[in-house]
């Protein structure tokens, strides 16, 4: 039996926020590298598990040696580093000391790392205190955290984990694999086809065989090079993730792209698509979400009551995609594997789930928004926007769609 290869958290950031994220499951404290709004996150999904009478443990295992794959994007102030690797993934759901539920299954863990690239210009940025847990401006924490008096260096307040997500995907081994067979499948096609060739004209000879073989390998091999990428993307849709995931779902990353680059020049499909997760959750999880300044529709499903896990089958399609004189709006759909508990039983199933979002045009994304810690446009007030949408100072009214997307609309297809 093949043991899978040991966490380094010492050597990797991304393996350090795992191993934290395995002992919060067990009953420890919420990780360390958690930023405010992936702590918040979790304490959303505490807060459902704790409302079923659910005990939930979540393993973590690597699947391969090699170091997280990242993609770096810049921004202002901020750096922002997504990571991903593949690994087994095992859940356990207990209730009153009897096993629910229970799955392990191979997953792709995605996770956003946020640096400071200019800390003396993000004092004003909402951060929390490594000490007592409370959201306050990265310049407090500084000079000294004002509830617990705890003081910190700004290497020790970021990086931080601004987001991370679960996509149900094949490993990167799985795929090198797949890659390995269609280039050797490509190589040997072509190969009996230019000796047949040569057989059939009459032209038989050890020269004609290692000939075949040397032309099969160049033309046949850059062919199946050429033609790897769409195959393994056609199986992902077809095979590997949920069956409501249609084939139209490859396009729609393209189909954004061109949608926001004239109104955005940096857009980041891969960051965008992270925040749209992040939102989801919020929505989906949230106990008031008529009071959530990240909702601001009145569209959502009640079945999402029962939600107590969300797991991303990285797949979303387009419905439409249109601004109007001051906002940008999408409709899309996305393909989510929910996990549900009604009356004792803990149930997984595909959901496909209509949702709206929009934002305000001519708004840079700042990586350093959080909904935790807000800033009044009326009377220079912060407060937290998770639980309320009016300044508890001046009552003026918060309107999130100032400074990132806000959903309008979470609805489940069927």
């Amino acid at each position: 039996m093949k043991m899978c290869p040991k966490w380094r958290p010492e050597k990797y950031f991304y393996d350090r926020f795992c191993v934290q994220l395995q002992n919060w499951s067990k009953g420890g404290e919420k990780p360390a590298l958690a930023d405010q709004d992936t702590a918040y996150y979790l304490s959303l999904l505490e807060d459902r598990l704790r409302r079923k009478g659910l005990n939930y443990q979540l393993e973590l295992e690597r699947t391969e040696e090699d170091a997280p794959s990242a993609r770096c994007f810049a921004g202002e102030h901020y750096s922002n580093q997504w990571e991903f690797a593949s690994v087994r993934k095992r859940v356990v759901y207990t209730k009153h000391g009897r096993t629910l539920y229970q799955k392990k299954s191979d997953q792709t863990l995605y996770q956003m790392t946020t640096s400071a690239d200019t800390p003396e210009e993000i004092g004003e940025k909402p951060c929390t205190c490594p000490n007592c847990g409370a959201v306050t401006r990265t310049a407090d924490l500084v000079k000294g955290c004002p509830y617990c008096q705890a003081r910190f260096q700004m290497s020790e307040l970021f990086p931080k984990v601004t987001n991370f997500y679960f996509i149900r995907m094949d490993s990167q081994r799985s795929l090198k694999q797949k890659v390995s067979v269609i280039i050797s499948a490509f190589i040997l096609l072509t190969f009996v086809w230019m000796l047949l060739q040569r057989i059939v004209g009459g032209e038989f000879s050890l020269g004609i065989i290692l000939h075949s073989l040397f032309a099969a390998i160049l033309a046949g091999g850059f062919t199946g090079l050429i033609l790897t990428g769409p195959i393994i993307l056609l199986s992902m849709i077809l095979f590997n993730s949920s069956r409501d995931v249609p084939f139209r779902a490859i396009f729609t990353k393209k189909q954004i792209i061109e949608f926001m680059k004239p109104l955005e020049p940096g857009f980041s499909y891969e960051y965008f698509e992270g925040q749209l997760m992040s939102l989801l959750r919020m929505v989906v999880l949230s106990n008031d979400v008529k009071n959530l300044a990240a909702f601001g529709g009145k569209a959502r499903s009640d079945c999402f009551d029962h939600v107590i896990d969300l797991v991303y089958e990285g797949g979303m399609t387009v419905r439409k995609l249109y601004t109007d004189q001051d906002y940008i709006h999408m409709d899309l759909r996305t393909y989510m594997l929910d996990s549900y508990e009604e009356n004792g039983r803990i149930y997984t199933r595909g959901d496909p789930i209509d949702i709206s979002i929009e934002r305000k045009r001519n708004q840079r994304p700042d990586p350093g928004f959080s909904i935790k810690l807000v800033r009044c446009k009326g009377c220079g007030g912060s407060f937290d926007a998770s639980f309320r949408k009016t300044c508890p100072y001046c009552g003026r009214v918060y309107d999130m769609r100032n400074e990132s997307w806000v959903m309008t609309r979470a609805v489940r297809v069927r």
